[in-house]
């Protein structure tokens, strides 16, 4: 279960290094028409998703709910604040944290409102928070790049890619 903390707590400071370098206008910008929203609504939606299993206190999970205009979208300070809040909360967690089965809930169509319900436990819907997150650094990658911000290296790969390039580039 280590490595389930260790992956997210790796995941969340490659977040931190984006959020200490960026400038609010980039941010903040929608580089249209390639984008729809702005980085700083990706890391919101990141941490909605971190959040939700948080304040699920091991009991259900709702990842329908969003804190959408928020000021996380628009002030890296502030987004910083939340990210190492949830930080010290995975830090917090012990190694049978994870083990906790908990019921998680989420729509699943996008045609009409369906709600679909399933039997999980912490540890396995914080991977999927981490590889989530991951997908959404990819997006915010190519923002970034858009508007000349250097990034990290490595920002928005998966763990399995980073193995891959390990491997074979060296």
């Amino acid at each position: 279960m280590d490595n389930i903390k260790q992956g997210c707590l790796e995941v969340l400071n490659q977040g931190e290094n984006y959020l200490k370098s960026i400038d609010k206008e980039s941010y903040t910008a929608i580089i249209q028409p390639y984008f729809t929203s702005s980085s700083g609504e990706h890391i919101r939606h990141i941490f909605d998703m971190f959040l939700a299993v948080r304040n699920s206190n091991n009991n259900d999970i709702n990842y329908d709910l969003r804190n959408r205009g928020s000021e996380i979208e628009t002030n890296p300070s502030s987004a910083l604040e939340q990210l190492l809040t949830i930080k010290t909360w995975v830090e917090s967690l012990i190694d049978i944290d994870f083990e906790n089965i908990i019921r998680m809930k989420t729509e699943v169509s996008v045609i009409e409102k369906r709600v679909s319900e399933s039997t999980t436990t912490l540890g396995r819907e914080l991977i999927f928070c981490a590889s989530h997150a991951v997908h959404h650094f990819a997006i915010i990658a190519i923002a970034a790049k858009m508007k000349n911000v250097d990034i990290e290296n490595g920002f928005g790969l998966a763990p399995a890619t980073v193995t891959y390039l390990r491997e074979t580039c060296n």
